[in-house]
């Protein structure tokens, strides 16, 4: 049995660090609503799939690390899922579109030192961007 945790923290990040944030959000955005358009347009929400019509031009066009990548891809997939299945029921649907999508991080995009009150994530300049966190 595995135990799993959620934790809310609060990044305290210098204003160069919130830059960067920032835009690693507004190019997660982008591969999020581009995976969306693209899969609407195809009616596809297969996860196996979406990557090969998707994952070069998004890698192309952003600085998204490979796993920031997939995880936007993996959330629009969920999200396409959805709306096509109301489609085919014949409920009112259209293309998933987000202003500000969150972005999911995996054990493979952050690291979390508890210890230190310190975490790194994965953003545009790498998959290393430290910052301290404190508790809510």
């Amino acid at each position: 049995m595995k135990l799993k945790r959620t934790l809310k923290l609060v990044l305290k990040a210098a204003e160069d660090q919130k830059q960067i944030l920032f835009e690693t959000l507004e190019q997660y955005k982008f591969a999020y609503n581009y995976t969306c358009k693209i899969g609407w347009k195809a009616q596809i929400c297969n996860g196996v799939k979406l990557p090969n019509l998707t994952y070069y031009t998004i890698r192309d066009k952003t600085s998204l690390s490979s796993q920031l990548v997939i995880s936007a891809r993996v959330v629009a997939a969920e999200s396409l899922k959805s709306a096509i299945k109301r489609k085919k029921k014949g409920l009112k649907s259209s293309c998933p579109k987000s202003k500000n999508p969150a972005i999911c991080y995996h054990k493979r995009s952050y690291t979390i030192w508890l210890d230190r009150k310190e975490v790194s994530l994965a953003t545009v300049i790498g998959s290393g961007m430290s910052l301290p966190v404190g508790c809510c």
